[in-house]
């Protein structure tokens, strides 16, 4: 019997998620390392090109599982390596919005083909009714332990 088994089903449980996450944030950065790039930086690029104009920090941080200072210190990265620029927002001006540059919308296809290559290896021999399950089962989990997920 493993250390694992000899846990508390509750415990056994929660450690595997953890686990889990933790393997699949791992694996994000290794899909992404050859681009000199995070799995989170990566993330934050994407959600800038699928934003109208470019996001808010706010609008970015829930998205990424960080905060507002967690986007700076992303965005500082990324504005440091050329691949977006910060502008004040026209909706409001005490607002800042990251907005890809050139060399950043011309990685967007290459971190599509990241994710989804991520994706599929992560998810490979999962079928479909299976992961349908894992997704109620993680929304409970989240709607338990996050009281802003009830909101």
């Amino acid at each position: 019997m493993t250390d694992s088994e000899s846990m508390p089903p509750g415990r056994r449980t929660l450690m595997a998620v953890f686990r889990t996450v933790q393997g699949l944030r791992r694996a994000m950065d290794r899909e992404f390392e050859p681009m000199d790039l995070t799995g989170q930086q990566a993330g934050l690029l994407l959600r800038c090109a699928v934003g109208p104009g470019g996001l808010t920090f706010d609008g970015l941080a829930k998205g990424l599982g960080t905060d507002s200072a967690g986007v700076t210190r992303l965005a500082d990265r990324l504005e440091g390596k050329g691949l977006l620029v910060r502008e004040a927002s026209p909706e409001d001006r005490r607002a800042t919005r990251l907005v890809l540059t050139k060399a950043g919308q011309e990685l967007v296809p290459a971190l599509k083909r990241g994710f989804g290559r991520w994706r599929d290896r992560a998810l490979r021999g999962v079928s479909e009714e299976e992961q349908e399950r894992l997704v109620k089962i993680f929304e409970r989990i989240r709607t338990n332990t996050d009281p802003e997920s009830r909101a």
